[in-house]
């Protein structure tokens, strides 16, 4: 699975290949697929949460732009 991402970037590329898709509801970052994440991948998301949601918040003003 996925154990070697360094940055946030890497693990959102890494899950995103996975196909997992994260979102964003407020200030909690939501993840579908969620069954599929292993104690270790929960570790990642807690580890790069908050350079996950920083991503997810500069995407989604790309978007709506």
């Amino acid at each position: 699975m996925i154990t070697t991402t360094q940055t946030a970037n890497e693990l959102l590329d890494a899950m995103r290949g996975c196909g997992f898709t994260l979102n964003l509801d407020g200030d909690m970052l939501e993840v579908n697929q969620a069954r599929w994440i292993d104690d270790e991948l929960a570790g990642l998301i807690k580890t790069h949460k908050a350079g996950l949601i920083k991503i997810l918040e500069n995407e989604a003003i790309i978007f709506t732009r």
